[in-house]
């Protein structure tokens, strides 16, 4: 009979959250420590609790089209939850190199619809509710945010507009750290 062992690594469950995020920024938007490192800082202080990073093509008229979106989401109560019971640590798989799987599945397939369908990707942040004006401003300019409009979502005739032009097709909290979600979203037409 063989014996498995399963080798571990301990990380600060804070610091497992903001490499979720660092994950998403490196593969989805390409982007360098330098770029991602402003938004780690904030993920760490709690004042941004989600990033939607989304990819678009423009129609025919020129307007951007929403076609996908991952929504990596942090409940930061239930954090502190896990942080009063105990929870500072979180034990992972050596082998999943501090990713969680339920995270890199939905990064593999938002990367994936990418590339196949040469779209754009763009990202919004979802602040913490607690943040003042000048907090919410100091952020935005920091991180380089502009205020933006809501994006449609693809659609194949112009003229239908319904409310639901998205369809949900993976939301999970991850098993080790349960207070950070995974949602993606793909426009109808493709489901």
């Amino acid at each position: 009979m063989a014996i498995t062992q399963t080798i571990t690594e301990t990380f600060a469950r804070n610091v497992c959250i903001q490499n979720q995020f660092k994950i998403a920024f490196k593969r989805i938007m390409g982007y360098s420590s330098n770029e991602y490192k402003k938004f780690l800082d904030a993920i760490s202080l709690h004042k941004i609790d989600s990033i939607t990073f989304w990819a678009y093509k423009k129609n025919s008229y020129g307007k951007k089209e929403k076609w996908i979106e991952l929504i990596l989401n942090v409940d930061w109560k239930e954090h502190n939850n896990y942080l009063i019971r105990g929870g500072k640590t979180v034990e992972l798989k050596r082998k999943w190199n501090g990713v969680l799987p339920e995270i890199e599945v939905a990064i593999d397939d938002i990367e994936s619809f990418i590339e196949e369908n040469q779209l754009i990707p763009s990202l919004s942040v979802g602040f913490a509710s607690d943040l003042s004006t000048d907090e919410y401003n100091g952020y935005m300019k920091s991180l380089g945010l502009v205020h933006g409009k809501v994006f449609p979502w693809k659609e194949d005739v112009v003229e239908i507009r319904s409310k639901e032009n998205m369809v949900s097709l993976y939301k999970k909290s991850a098993r080790e750290i349960p207070e950070l979600t995974a949602e993606l979203r793909v426009a109808s037409k493709f489901v």
